[in-house]
């Protein structure tokens, strides 16, 4: 039921934000989602792209991940969402993203 579905989108920016971060979501992660329709959403949420991680060198503000987790809510309204904590090198930016 899920072919067809999966999407990989590339980010090698250095210095992304969360304006283009968003940009996908809102026109390739959430249409797709929303067309699938799935009845649980899982997310393996890594914060290496949050501002002050020098692993992933991007900078999406610690607010920013709230709007992420509210356009995802939208897919199942807003219920059966699993989120899993798997990645983020800085501490800092860490605790202020989740």
């Amino acid at each position: 039921r899920g072919e067809g579905f999966t999407v990989n989108i590339p980010l090698p920016c250095p210095k992304l934000t969360a304006v283009e971060y968003f940009r996908c979501f809102r026109h390739v992660i959430l249409p797709v989602a929303k067309e699938f329709s799935p009845d649980i959403t899982f997310v393996s949420a890594g914060f290496d792209c949050a501002q002050g991680d020098s692993v992933g060198g991007m900078e999406v503000q610690p607010a920013a991940f709230a709007h992420f987790t509210r356009a995802l809510m939208q897919i199942n309204n807003g219920t059966n969402v699993v989120m899993a904590l798997e990645g983020g090198y800085n501490l800092r930016s860490l605790s202020e993203s989740v």
